[in-house]
């Protein structure tokens, strides 16, 4: 019963419009994976997930799917946005799929809006274009 007022609380706040809010006190991925699912599910919000690694991002990607898959949402779509592995400042270039993933994650979030956005924190502070930019780009 208190996990349901809980859920409950975290989706009032999420439809008045709330910015940020945190979820804490789960330990799993998967059972932040599945109160997520539910709350999107209750509020048509598009949730942005902000973790530690790439590596989380998979994990959280992969979760959602399956229970937005339970929840009979199987349009839903999830945007992931990962970090480099790499330094800016090295010599090292990222890894192509790291750049085509994040190229193709920027554009689909220029055109739609997803139900969920997975970054990590170091992905966050990474200089972007704009969308508009973003758009101008891919326009032939």
């Amino acid at each position: 019963m208190e996990t349901m007022a809980e859920t409950e609380k975290l989706s009032d706040l999420i439809k008045k419009g709330t910015r940020v809010v945190s979820l804490s006190g789960l330990t799993s991925i998967s059972a932040k994976s599945y109160v997520l699912s539910k709350l999107q599910n209750e509020t048509k919000k598009t949730l942005v997930v902000v973790t530690d690694s790439n590596r989380e991002l998979e994990t959280f990607e992969n979760d959602l799917m399956f229970f937005q898959s339970q929840i009979q949402n199987h349009k839903s779509q999830i945007e992931t946005l990962p970090s480099f592995e790499s330094d800016v400042y090295s010599s090292i270039s990222p890894h192509a799929e790291t750049l085509e993933r994040r190229a193709l994650a920027l554009w689909n979030l220029s055109k739609s809006k997803p139900n969920f956005v997975l970054t990590s924190a170091k992905s966050l502070i990474t200089k972007i274009l704009s969308p508009a930019e973003i758009q101008k780009l891919g326009s032939v």
